[in-house]
């Protein structure tokens, strides 16, 4: 898996064979296919183990509420994961911006973003939004666009101090 997500993450999806894959795992590719049953299966695989890393953090008592401190949590880590992880979120936002690839994750990506936004849109309305739903899609989008301007340029983002200023503004 890691051997795919460096490729899809540097490559891309079509560029990435399954012989280009087995090739860097040091693995026939035959081995592979003992594993997974297709390329599509594999990248699905990544998205899936990349997200329930990072969906671990979000609502941590899983009661379906969001706290102003679980959501600091959850800012804290999701910025972690980025320095710790920065070749499956590289491997993210490349893949998942492919027309042609997005179909393949678009069940997966909806599954984890869907309720999400829900419980973004009940934490906005608990701290007396006007607008839940804007605010929550203008926070997930600002979530969004700093993790991506720090998976491709990670030297012109000063990570530790924006999530300070992102759990100071909304937590």
């Amino acid at each position: 898996m890691q051997a795919a997500l460096e490729l899809f993450a540097n490559e891309g999806y079509h560029a990435t064979s399954i012989s280009k894959i087995a090739k860097k795992a040091g693995i026939s590719k035959g081995l592979l296919y003992n594993y997974f049953e297709s390329k599509e299966a594999l990248i699905v695989a990544i998205l899936d183990q990349g997200f329930a890393e990072l969906f671990a953090y979000f609502d941590i008592n899983k009661d379906g509420i969001l706290t102003k401190k679980e959501l600091a949590y959850f800012v804290e880590k999701s910025f972690e994961s980025l320095k710790v992880n920065i070749e499956f979120w590289r491997f993210y936002f490349r893949v998942s911006r492919q027309p042609e690839v997005f179909p393949l994750l678009k069940e997966r990506i909806e599954a984890v973003m869907q309720p999400t936004m829900k419980m973004f849109v009940r934490y906005f309305q608990a701290q007396g939004s006007k607008q839940p739903l804007m605010d929550a899609m203008l926070f997930g989008a600002l979530l969004d666009g700093i993790s991506m301007d720090y998976v491709f340029t990670p030297e012109l983002v000063p990570i530790d101090k924006v999530t300070k200023a992102i759990i100071k503004k909304y937590c």
